[in-house]
């Protein structure tokens, strides 16, 4: 049972850090790549800020960084919720 706990906490955490990786990088991707005016013949048209600077993204690329903003904070607490529950199983 513990080693299934352990493998489970990893499985949790590494999720954890996968997206909070592709969010960090799609943030500066979007930053260094994409127009800052809207281009709405390309489907351009969804606005994003980070840090004061405004770029306009796709429908897709929107969506793609919408799922992995709440992967990245609904596993968040669920990870910290299972690392405890599971310090207490394997007593």
């Amino acid at each position: 049972m513990a080693a299934f706990l352990k493998r489970l906490d990893f499985l949790i955490l590494s999720s954890v850090l996968t997206s909070f990786a592709l969010l960090v990088c799609l943030s500066f991707y979007f930053m260094h790549y994409l127009p800052s005016i809207p281009q709405p013949e390309v489907g351009r048209i969804y606005r994003y800020s980070e840090h004061g600077r405004v770029v306009y993204l796709n429908y897709r690329e929107q969506l793609l960084y919408e799922i992995d903003s709440w992967c990245v904070f609904v596993t968040l607490p669920f990870l910290v919720i299972f690392h405890i529950c599971s310090a207490k199983w394997r007593r």
